[in-house]
């Protein structure tokens, strides 16, 4: 028994994405975040946590509906030892993105998808963000 969960183990290492630890992410390069994760983004001093899903009135993906709804996600960004500021990111409506000093964070997706009936659990919701850094000298 134990040999089938670890082997069950291993072959879901290389189907699941890889969330994204404390040990840091890189700009440029998109990584995932479950709800209560803190990630520290490499060569900077900006960290961020990903703090709750306040809303989720997304369309199940197995009904059709007239307007996509919307998943609105609170996350905590941090630079250096100041107080985080709090902002929230949208998958639809309203920003998707949200700016500290030089830099973008921009949520790519959340996942899963809301299906008819069936309720997420919090500790099932994985963001797919991207940091950037803004070129422009008016954002130091």
């Amino acid at each position: 028994m134990k040999m089938v969960v670890f082997l069950l183990a291993i072959l879901t290492i290389g189907v699941v994405p890889q969330v994204g630890s404390a040990k840091g992410v890189r700009l440029r390069e998109e990584f995932t975040m479950r709800i209560g994760q803190r990630v520290k983004v490499s060569g900077t001093h900006l960290r961020i946590d990903f703090v709750d899903v306040l809303d989720d009135t997304r369309c199940p993906s197995d009904v059709q509906c007239i307007s996509a709804g919307n998943a609105a996600l609170n996350l905590e960004l941090r630079w250096k030892s100041r107080p985080p500021n709090s902002v929230l990111v949208n998958t639809t409506s309203g920003p998707a993105q949200a700016e500290i000093r030089r830099f973008v964070v921009k949520l790519v997706r959340l996942v899963p998808n809301p299906v008819a009936g069936q309720s997420i659990d919090k500790a099932d919701y994985l963001a797919a963000l991207l940091v950037t850094e803004d070129d422009d000298p008016d954002h130091q």
